[in-house]
């Protein structure tokens, strides 16, 4: 079978290989080439995401289509399936994830928690300290500002666009995990277990496979991203970012129906990836319950850490992802490195020092 792919970045990367796997085809559309998943992909449409003669042509030409990443606009689902595309994850995932007033919303209406929100207007009710995010775009930091004074206000406010905001309460909360779900279209689902995630300047830096939190905390997490997929009722993958607050709760900071950075460590800490199952997903396949094999720690490689990462020496139990980008920038996603073993407090200190 053929499976499209809009979007050629690493994670996009990564579906090709589970794809030819599974002993699919694929054809990846992108607007630049070479990408990271013209490295490894069949084929390659080379293209605006939402130009209506590739899309066309990955209708064509494939048997199943899904997407990267969330930052396509929602109509080109709409626009490749009048073509003939065949679209499981449909329009829905994108058009809740791409509006955080609409996501907080609908997650809202699965009974699930979130911090305390409201559109920005000239009264706000939510007491500081509290963050401003542009409702669209804006990933890894980008698009958000943290309010703790009038002075804050007032600067936000001289330099604010004419776009919409969302202002958030913050939450006080002990860790940030993220909880992996994919739904197969005959409702079977699975779940991985709660990563812990640490970010530095906005962007993810370390996941931890288990997290390191209670067995109470890891099952009503696994629990509520099953409560809230069943309740979206998606078909394909879906990522749920929580805080854990100190308070005990659980709040979903945000989704991402596709592939999650974090999810890369269950490359090497389960029997079965986010990448597999994901495509597994699309073609109404009764999903198993992935398997931890090992403890896991992955650490991003960004642009400032490529040097120093490339004069280590990677132990044998640990593994490093080169993602083929060109260009090597500050802060830009260039690899990672999973490390696994069982100590994980352990493993922690040796990623650290990987890039350093």
């Amino acid at each position: 079978m053929r499976v499209g792919i809009i979007g050629g970045g690493q994670l996009g990367m990564y579906l090709v290989d589970a794809a030819h796997m599974a002993h699919h085809s694929t054809i990846v559309l992108d607007p630049s080439d070479p990408v990271s998943a013209s490295r490894n992909s069949d084929r390659m449409i080379v293209g605006a995401y939402e130009d209506p003669a590739c899309l066309k042509e990955m209708a064509e030409n494939s048997d199943v289509i899904t997407y990267e990443f969330e930052n396509i606009k929602a109509e080109a689902v709409e626009l490749v399936k009048s073509y003939g595309g065949n679209v499981p994850q449909g329009y829905d995932p994108l058009h809740i994830s791409q509006n955080r007033l609409r996501e907080k919303d609908a997650i809202r209406k699965t009974g699930a928690k979130t911090a305390p929100y409201e559109e920005l207007s000239e009264t706000i009710s939510i007491p500081m300290p509290y963050i401003i995010k542009t409702c669209e775009g804006g990933y890894d930091g980008k698009g958000q500002w943290l309010i703790r004074t009038d002075a804050d206000l007032e600067k936000f406010m001289q330099e604010k666009g004419n776009v919409q905001y969302i202002v958030e309460g913050l939450v006080d909360f002990a860790c940030e995990v993220s909880v992996i779900v994919v739904r197969s279209m005959n409702g079977s689902m699975a779940v991985f277990e709660p990563i812990e995630n640490i970010h530095e300047n906005g962007i993810l830096h370390l996941s931890i496979s288990p997290a390191r939190v209670s067995e109470e905390i890891k099952r009503r997490a696994k629990d509520t991203a099953l409560q809230v997929m069943s309740g979206f009722g998606f078909t394909g993958i879906l990522v749920l970012e929580m805080f854990v607050g100190k308070d005990g709760e659980i709040y979903i900071n945000e989704i991402a129906p596709r592939p999650h950075n974090s999810g890369h460590l269950t490359m090497d800490a389960y029997d079965k990836s986010q990448y597999d199952l994901a495509i597994a997903a699309l073609f109404n396949e009764t999903l198993p319950q992935p398997k931890i094999k090992s403890p896991a720690v992955m650490v991003n490689i960004l642009g400032q850490h490529v040097s120093a990462a490339a004069s280590k020496q990677c132990p044998p139990y640990a593994k490093v992802y080169m993602y083929g980008k060109k260009e090597v920038k500050n802060n830009r996603k260039m690899g990672h490195v999973t490390f696994c073993g069982d100590d994980l407090e352990a493993l922690v200190k040796e990623a650290e020092a990987f890039i350093r």
